[in-house]
């Protein structure tokens, strides 16, 4: 059987026929280096890393995520963006973005040849029945005690906060006028110690899904009614806690998650399943877009073209602003808004994001953030050899994160490649394309996941030496 990422390789002089007959000849380019890069890639995991293709989405591999959100979220839409425009940065903009195409596999290449994973146990995962090894009661138990840290921390931030966005939508029909100021003081502006809002955080992207999707692979496994009640209450709390602050992507993720485990399970799509994760994924998005929107744009067509809009096109929209600002209205930072090199500086870090979005929106008194994937902040720092260099570091980084769940997971469908695979997949996909590295490694807690991953190798060895 051919694989379906050398099918690509195979099919591209068709694509490249109906391009050109389909597209003008600017868009045509654009399209065909695109093609080209996405080929280049293609041909070069083939060789070496047959998880970090297309075919991986059906192992959730985040090599694979990271590869297909970026396409389909950054690439694609980047052509409508510089076919719109006429500015001198647009080159530079859509090298930095075909960069990623030659160094993101050069990254997973040498990080495999450090961390190096064994290909043959991957393709036999695809076959995999759902296991767990570990004893029921003692990952019950630490479930039981990760619930009680989350509502510790959902009613320290309800003690903390002056007005629950989501409790305001419910009381005042017209709040739409002041929502942006209400979720913005719900979180951002919230004055608190900064370590309290990153336990917020915390809860919110890292344990919640977690809890969720283990609970759920629990019962799954071993058809208890506790474990099923355990679900219920994790999925409770989640849905509580993640809509409180009305932002949509924190409730979209918790079933983003859940719809992820089932394609983990079944294996293959159909159309039934694609618009029930669908109506599951955006169904409160968009009923927040309806709540926020005037009152004149609360027609269904408006309300799915912005969704469509916030995801197909604002993501790439956004990155270009990083082109245009710096360096023409804004010298480069040099290390400034990374919070890698900002010591170093005098002046301190530079919230990119938000001057991004005074100078965009025309308003310099905004608390806003124009959040762009990670090519924005670092080309806002260093320009394109800045780009370059971090996409290839990407590279390593992501493939040692896989290979993390792997090893740990001994190759398995286990508890723990089904849920780090499922419970995180929104950090590898909208937050990626939508949020600077050091946002999803620090705010979102990816930087976790390495030493949760520990942390369970540590439990396993432990307990495979009490003596019984």
């Amino acid at each position: 059987m051919i694989k379906i990422d050398k099918a690509i390789i195979l099919l591209y002089p068709l694509g490249l026929l109906l391009i050109s007959f389909l597209l003008d000849n600017e868009v045509f380019m654009y399209s065909l280096l695109l093609l080209t890069s996405i080929i280049i890639y293609e041909f070069f995991i083939s060789q070496n890393q047959p998880y970090s293709g297309i075919r991986g989405i059906w192992l959730l591999a985040t090599p694979s995520l990271i590869f297909v959100s970026y396409t389909v979220f950054i690439s694609i839409p980047s052509i409508y963006i510089i076919s719109t425009v006429d500015h001198p940065q647009a080159l530079n903009y859509y090298l930095s973005i075909l960069s990623f195409y030659l160094l993101f596999p050069v990254g997973l290449y040498y990080g495999n040849k450090i961390f190096p994973i064994q290909n043959n146990q991957v393709e036999k995962m695809y076959n995999m029945e759902w296991t767990l090894e570990m004893d029921h009661k003692l990952i019950y138990e630490i479930l039981i005690i990760m619930l009680s840290i989350i509502i510790l921390i959902l009613c320290l931030y309800l003690i903390r906060v002056d007005t629950i966005p989501v409790f305001e939508i419910i009381r005042d029909p017209k709040v739409y006028k002041i929502l942006f100021m209400l979720r913005e003081e719900s979180m951002k502006l919230l004055n608190v110690p900064r370590i309290e809002k990153y336990f917020y955080s915390w809860s919110r992207d890292l344990l919640i899904p977690l809890g969720i999707v283990s609970s759920l692979f629990l019962y799954i496994i071993d058809k208890k009614r506790k474990y099923f009640l355990l679900f219920l209450i994790y999925f409770s709390v989640g849905i509580f806690n993640n809509s409180i602050t009305v932002a949509k992507l924190p409730i979209a993720a918790i079933f983003f998650s859940l719809m992820a485990m089932y394609l983990l399970r079944k294996r293959h799509f159909s159309f039934r399943m694609i618009i029930a994760s669908l109506i599951s994924i955006f169904s409160i998005p968009v009923m927040i877009n309806y709540i926020a929107s005037l009152p004149h744009l609360r027609t269904p067509e408006k309300l799915l073209y912005a969704i469509a809009y916030r995801l197909f096109v604002v993501p790439a929209e956004v990155l270009f602003e990083y082109f245009k600002i710096f360096p023409n209205k804004h010298p480069f930072l040099l290390g400034r808004s990374t919070q890698l090199f900002s010591w170093i500086h005098s002046d301190g870090n530079f919230n990119t994001a938000n001057y991004v979005a005074q100078v965009w929106w025309k308003d310099r008194f905004t608390t806003g953030s124009a959040n762009a994937v990670y090519i924005g902040n670092f080309w806002a720092d260093f320009g394109l050899f800045g780009v370059m260099t971090v996409t290839l570091i990407l590279g390593i980084l992501i493939h040692y994160i896989y290979k993390q769940i792997l090893a740990t997971s001994h190759y398995k469908m286990d508890m723990i490649y089904v849920t780090f695979t499922t419970a995180f997949i929104s950090h590898f996909t909208f937050s990626f394309v939508s949020s600077s590295i050091t946002v999803i490694a620090i705010t979102k807690g990816m930087i976790f996941i390495p030493l949760l991953l520990y942390f369970y190798r540590q439990l396993q060895k432990k307990i495979k030496n009490v003596p019984f």
